[in-house]
């Protein structure tokens, strides 16, 4: 399709980000009150589904007539709504001319390293048996690591341990959740094998034994989708499968990484806008500690953590600037000490330390 010049579900996403009812059928009712015929009724649904080609012709021209009809109508609800909230500009010079490009780069895909991964997925399942071997010497028994019951019954039960709040699953049982076995580290040696067969496991059916899966037969590639009015900060999303959560921060998730390959005579290129939110922040608050870093080109990450650890500039350590980073970008966004200390692992009154420093050093982001 070309010549592409209005679209209603990106239209409603710019005037209501929060809404989770784009589809056109939805807008049909909550904005024209119209009830538009569900695909279900023409084709039906399980085994006696049937295709579109093989639905009378009445009833398809109905129903494709609506799809053109309804889109025309809520245009001109939308368009006057998009002038009113003076959002036209965004949506005719950023938002209409992306989908096209979204569109190139769903059509060409990406390329996978498909026997790379499996040599991975040898390696992880020798790894993984020998956690479980390591786990049922520690215990004393075996069991079935998968079952939240039975893992609960191994924890709280025969090794008694204790966690802290004793958080219960919905149904009254004792919660394994991640949150909950890393309150537990240092109790028992076999909780750090249990939350690495956890990450092993996850990452081995999520995306290494998966991603082989979803390669075209034809393109040899993966196509996600992107997902333009996915997020209510304005991000794209992406989904079936989603490559925007693939782990960056482990040694493992970044061997995942690697998977995702150029073709031969191409590169690929990582770009990034250099912390363009807190430039934004700087310019809005105007506070002078925050222009005066960004102005003489200083790194703003290791700037905040000399000032909220009170050592020079050149002394700053990688895990200082980590928690700087965290407290920068969780504060712009309203983050308090529980939220902070979850983000760092630091304990909660360390956190708030944190957070009056920061304020002390840049008033004028409080202010603001």
């Amino acid at each position: 399709v070309r010549g592409l010049n209005f679209d209603t579900l990106i239209a409603e996403w710019l005037i209501d980000p929060g809404t989770r009812s784009l589809g056109l059928k939805n807008l049909a009712w909550s904005r024209l009150g119209v009830e538009m015929t569900q695909i279900e009724e023409l084709i039906g649904t399980g085994k006696k589904q049937i295709t579109m080609d093989q639905v009378p012709v009445e009833s398809a021209a109905a129903y494709a007539a609506a799809d053109a009809d309804i889109p025309l109508r809520l245009r001109g609800l939308q368009e006057p709504e998009l002038h009113e909230k003076n959002l036209w500009k965004l949506f005719t010079q950023v938002e209409m001319p992306l989908i096209p490009v979204l569109m190139d780069m769903e059509m060409t895909g990406v390329l996978i390293d498909v026997p790379y991964l499996r040599e991975m997925s040898g390696v992880l399942t020798k790894r993984l048996a020998e956690i479980e071997r390591e786990i049922y010497t520690l215990v004393g028994r075996d069991f079935n690591i998968n079952s939240t019951q039975q893992l609960a019954d191994v924890l709280f039960g025969k090794l008694g341990l204790k966690a802290p709040g004793g958080r219960k699953t919905a149904t009254g049982k004792a919660s394994t959740a991640v949150d909950v076995l890393e309150s537990l580290r240092g109790q028992h040696p076999v909780i750090e094998l249990i939350l690495e067969q956890r990450q092993l496991a996850k990452l081995k059916s999520t995306y290494i034994d998966a991603l082989p899966e979803l390669v075209n037969p034809v393109t040899g590639r993966v196509h996600t989708s992107y997902n333009q009015a996915g997020a209510v900060t304005g991000r794209l999303s992406s989904s079936e499968p989603n490559l925007q959560n693939i782990p960056i921060r482990t040694d493992l998730g970044r061997q995942v990484r690697r998977a995702f390959i150029a073709a031969p005579g191409y590169v690929l290129m990582s770009a990034d806008y250099s912390q363009v939110e807190l430039r934004i922040l700087a310019h809005l608050c105007g506070d002078p500690g925050l222009r005066e870093a960004f102005s003489r080109g200083a790194d703003i990450h290791a700037t905040t953590a000399a000032a909220i650890f009170g050592v020079p500039l050149a002394q700053v350590t990688s895990d200082q600037r980590r928690v700087a980073k965290a407290v920068n970008f969780g504060l712009a966004y309203g983050q308090g000490a529980y939220g902070l200390a979850q983000a760092t692992g630091l304990s909660n009154p360390d956190a708030q330390k944190f957070i009056d420093a920061y304020f002390a050093r840049f008033s004028r982001v409080r202010q603001y």
